[in-house]
C-alpha cells in the first residue's frame, strides 16, 4: 500500500506535490491549510466571514479553485492531475476557516454571534455551555465552502446527547484498507476550545491555563469513534 500526504498548499506552491500522480499511490492526505484566505498575486484577500459572511462565502469559493486550476493562462493544472489519479482525504484546519475565532467550533460564540469572546481571558478557556462558535452563521458558511470543494461524504452527526457535535457535519471517521491498515480522520476544529492568546497578544499558553484538564479539543461522539477505530 502507498500513501502521501502534504498540507500548507497555495495556488502558488501547488506545482510542487502535482508529481504525485506519477507514483501510483492508494490515496492522498492533504493535512489542512488547503487554501489561504489571504491576498496573493492576481487574489485579493477573502472578506471576513463575520463582518461580511456572504461575500466571503463568495471569496472562499472562489479561493478553493485556484489550487485546480492554472496559475497562468497556458500553465500547469496546478493539483487537478495528482486529485485525479488515487483516492484523496482532506482534514479542517485553520485556514479554511478564517484563521480567526472560527478556528475553535467549540468556543463561545460571542455577542454578536460570531464575534468571538477575548481568548486572553482564562474565563473563556473552556465553554461548557451549548452556544457554540459552530453554530454561527460565519462558520456555516465557512464550512459550506469547504464542503463544496474537497473530498468529504456529507452527512450529520446524529449525537442528540451531545450539544457540541449534534447535527454539524462529521468530518470524523474510520476507513479500513486493505487486512491491515485503517485510515482514521480526525477533526479537531469544529468542537474544540477556544485557542488560548497570551495577554501580549501572542498565541499560546505553556503555563497552568494550558493544563487544564477541562478543555476539549474533540467532541464526545467523535472521540468515541476514534476510541471505537483503533480497538477494531
Amino acid at each position: 500500500m502507498q500513501l502521501s500526504r502534504a498540507a500548507c498548499s497555495s495556488s502558488f506552491e501547488a506545482t510542487a506535490i502535482s508529481p504525485s500522480s506519477q507514483l501510483k499511490l492508494d490515496y492522498f492526505v492533504f493535512l489542512g491549510d488547503t487554501i489561504y484566505e489571504t491576498v496573493s498575486d492576481d487574489s485579493p484577500a477573502a472578506a471576513d466571514p463575520f463582518a461580511d459572511p456572504g461575500r466571503a462565502l463568495a471569496d472562499y469559493r472562489r479561493k478553493y479553485p485556484e489550487n485546480i486550476r492554472p496559475v497562468k493562462a497556458g500553465g500547469a493544472a496546478s493539483l487537478q492531475p495528482m486529485f485525479a489519479a488515487q483516492g484523496n482525504y482532506t482534514l479542517l484546519d485553520n485556514h479554511e476557516l478564517g484563521n480567526k475565532q472560527f478556528v475553535s467550533g467549540g468556543a463561545l460564540p460571542g455577542n454578536p454571534p460570531g464575534q468571538g469572546v477575548d481568548p486572553s481571558d482564562p474565563a473563556n478557556d473552556v465553554n461548557a455551555s451549548c452556544s457554540l462558535i459552530n453554530r454561527t452563521l460565519g462558520f456555516t458558511l465557512l464550512m459550506r465552502a469547504y464542503l463544496d470543494f474537497q473530498p468529504v461524504r456529507e452527512r450529520r452527526v446524529a449525537a442528540p446527547g451531545d450539544c457540541r457535535s449534534n447535527g454539524t457535519w462529521q468530518l470524523y471517521f474510520a476507513q479500513r484498507w486493505g487486512r491491515n491498515s485503517i485510515f482514521i480522520n480526525l477533526d479537531d476544529r469544529s468542537y474544540r476550545d477556544i485557542q488560548m492568546m497570551r495577554p501580549n497578544g501572542k498565541e499560546g499558553d505553556t503555563g497552568p491555563r494550558a493544563d487544564n484538564s477541562a478543555r476539549r479539543s474533540f467532541s464526545g461522539s467523535s472521540a468515541g469513534c476514534s476510541q471505537r477505530s483503533r480497538r477494531a
